[in-house]
């Protein structure tokens, strides 16, 4: 599912799809802002998206002005969302 899905699955949930476009880039753009100023953001019953910085080899011939440093960004699914979206064994 990409981002016209979600905001499809949001106006058919009974959302107008301009309040669905809008709603879900302010939660991205909250999650962006999260990773940025604090590293880590905790959705409850969702998971937790961490961020942090790394230093990464610079090719021969770069710039000395180029970022030798690499910010990286893991999810972790909670529990809860691991367990509604595994098959069942009975299904």
């Amino acid at each position: 599912m990409n981002k016209d899905g979600i905001i499809n699955f949001m106006h058919d949930s009974g959302m107008k799809k301009k309040d669905a476009e809008k709603a879900l880039e302010l939660v991205l753009d909250a999650i962006a802002y999260g990773l940025k100023e604090d590293n880590e953001v905790k959705i409850f019953k969702f998971g937790r998206f961490r961020a942090k910085m790394y230093d990464r080899d610079m090719p021969a011939g770069w710039s000395d002005n180029r970022s030798a440093r690499k910010k990286c960004i893991r999810f972790n699914a909670s529990d809860f969302l691991r367990d509604r979206v595994t098959p069942t064994k009975n299904a």
